[in-house]
């Protein structure tokens, strides 16, 4: 199906069968491997995931449209770049909206187990293999133990319009917030207190 909505959109087919579905073509299980040119985002072939040998070929000016074609798509689980220059495919593929990219091969990090594999957008959360993978089968249990010997913070309830009005102005005075705390700097008396009970 994706075939033939690509072809009545205008893609040009390179390589294949080009009598889609027919009983030269093996029927409904068996397909020819199918490279089509002149494809676009219009066509459901680049818009929805496709299992099975077929390769779609886009033309772009530069870089800049090769990563905003690649982007293009609600998917992103693995990408490849191939280049002869290392360091720009390195720059290229940091710069897709994937799980995973191979440089100058295809999927090839999937069998190495100390690499994390996994995808982003529709393409899925989490990671397996390599210590992400291992922290996704695992359950994180947080511990806080209260180590201060008074009997409650500062700023637990029950609240106190004192302690409010005290913690405000240490605040103001030492963030600067509004110019009404400003004036709170010409009184040390008040500053002592609140220091004091906030350093306790």
């Amino acid at each position: 199906e994706q075939i033939t909505d690509a072809i009545e959109r205008g893609a040009r087919v390179v390589s294949g069968n080009r009598d889609v579905g027919s009983e030269g073509n093996g029927g409904a299980f068996a397909l020819e491997p199918y490279i089509l040119c002149d494809v676009d985002h219009t066509m459901d072939l680049m818009r929805e995931e496709t299992f099975g040998p077929v390769m779609p070929i886009m033309t772009f000016s530069d870089d800049d449209e090769a990563i905003r074609l690649a982007n293009d798509s609600p998917y992103g689980l693995n990408a490849s770049v191939w280049s002869r220059d290392r360091n720009r495919a390195r720059g290229l593929a940091n710069r897709l909206e994937v799980g995973s990219c191979a440089v100058n091969d295809a999927v090839k990090h999937v069998g190495i187990p100390s690499l994390p594999f996994g995808g982003v957008k529709e393409s899925g959360i989490g990671r397996y293999h390599g210590p992400e993978g291992l922290r996704n089968f695992s359950h994180t249990r947080t511990v806080a133990i209260h180590r201060r010997m008074r009997g409650r913070e500062i700023n637990w309830f029950p609240f106190r319009m004192d302690i409010y009005k005290d913690l405000m102005a240490y605040l103001g005075i030492r963030f600067g917030v509004g110019s009404r705390f400003h004036r709170l700097l010409k009184t040390p008396a008040l500053l002592g207190r609140v220091l004091r009970r906030v350093n306790r």
